[in-house]
């Protein structure tokens, strides 16, 4: 198991801050990502914002946003009970 961070000097605190820093984590480097792609299809006449707004998945990619979602929800929910990515809580 990974080493603990002793930040804030307990335990379940210390827990919530990796929480917090791994969604920072992602969502920064999504947010920049995001910024890149955007800028580059822009540049290509690629782009349109109104599609992009308006657009609904099939049933196939529902399914597949739903269970992208359930595995951040995991990778998130693991930091909290201190368990590894994979492994399911208790």
């Amino acid at each position: 198991m990974a080493k603990r961070n002793d930040w804030l000097g307990d335990e379940m605190l210390d827990r919530m801050m990796n929480v917090i820093m791994g969604l920072a984590e992602e969502l920064y480097v999504t947010r920049d990502r995001l910024q890149v792609m955007e800028r580059v299809l822009e540049s290509r006449g690629a782009l349109d914002r109104e599609e992009i707004d308006n657009w609904k998945p099939d049933e196939g990619q529902r399914e597949k946003i739903l269970r992208d979602r359930d595995a951040f929800i995991q990778a998130v929910l693991s930091r909290a009970l201190d368990k590894p990515p994979g492994e399911p809580p208790e």
